[in-house]
């Protein structure tokens, strides 16, 4: 587990939010909770952006880490998130066609055809 990761912990703990030591899905009451929460931070980092406030936009974006570590910590994956976050990382890269990276008129990467779905339930199963 990452520093970032065990501090949310210790705040989750500290304040009695939600904690899950495996792989564990939350309630309705305590994922709206999350959405709201990535909601507001994200539109705080456009709002920041805007008016280019760069000390706004990392505080937005360090924000946004805080609450998506929050989410490895309710649903009990922060022991298994890097592997995760590595997997999806191999599979993104499988995007790449030819070696050439696909791009969406918005600037969107897209799949190749050497692209692989990541193998994230080896992680959960273990």
């Amino acid at each position: 587990m990452d520093k970032k990761t065990s501090n949310v912990l210790e705040f989750n703990k500290s304040f009695g939010l939600i904690t899950n030591n495996k792989p564990s899905l939350i309630d309705e009451t305590e994922f709206t909770l999350r959405h709201k929460l990535m909601t507001e931070e994200l539109s705080e980092y456009i709002e920041a952006c805007e008016n280019e406030d760069l000390i706004e936009v990392c505080d937005a974006i360090v924000d946004l880490l805080y609450v998506l570590n929050g989410m490895v910590v309710a649903h009990g994956i922060q022991h298994i998130v890097e592997g995760m976050y590595n997997e999806v990382h191999r599979s993104n890269m499988s995007k790449l066609e030819n070696g050439k990276p696909l791009y969406r008129s918005d600037g969107k990467v897209m799949k190749g055809s050497e692209y692989f779905r990541p193998n994230l339930i080896k992680y959960i199963n273990e």
